[in-house]
């Protein structure tokens, strides 16, 4: 038996990124998450990890479309490893592959005039998604 799941609460860094690759929806972004701690002195910590997320399908859209840098999101999905070679040599990236994003902080104002919509009535649009909306 193996476990591959990976679940992360933290803000994106910048605005995400959307492109289509073949007819699959790809939504990326990066997120940070922080720990905090005192240390033998005394003093305040923090260490800030930052994740490479990316988003397939029809929930791609919904982050497209709602989230922004500085998001508050929950995901929950599993790690992903991908090779690059190159004439600088072998690079392996790991990303986290999003099954599942819960908006957890206010999304974005839509510039066309609409409503915007709350967090709770987008996490009721992205829990209709489901993983066989990813291509693999």
């Amino acid at each position: 038996m193996s476990v591959n799941k990976v679940m992360l609460i933290g803000h994106l860094g910048s605005d995400p990124t959307f492109k289509k690759i073949n007819e699959y929806d790809l939504c990326t972004f990066s997120i940070a998450t922080s720990e905090n701690w005192v240390d033998k002195t005394g003093q305040k910590q923090q260490s800030t990890e930052w994740h490479n997320v990316e988003v397939w399908g029809k929930l791609a859209l919904l982050c497209n479309e709602y989230l922004q840098k500085g998001s508050l999101v929950y995901i929950e999905g599993a790690l992903k490893t991908t090779k690059s070679e190159s004439e600088k040599g072998v690079r392996y990236f790991t990303n986290v592959n999003a099954k599942k994003v819960n908006f957890l902080s206010k999304t974005k104002q839509h510039t066309n005039g609409q409503d915007m919509k709350t967090s709770k009535q987008v996490n009721e649009m992205a829990s209709e998604f489901t993983a066989d909306d990813i291509p693999f």
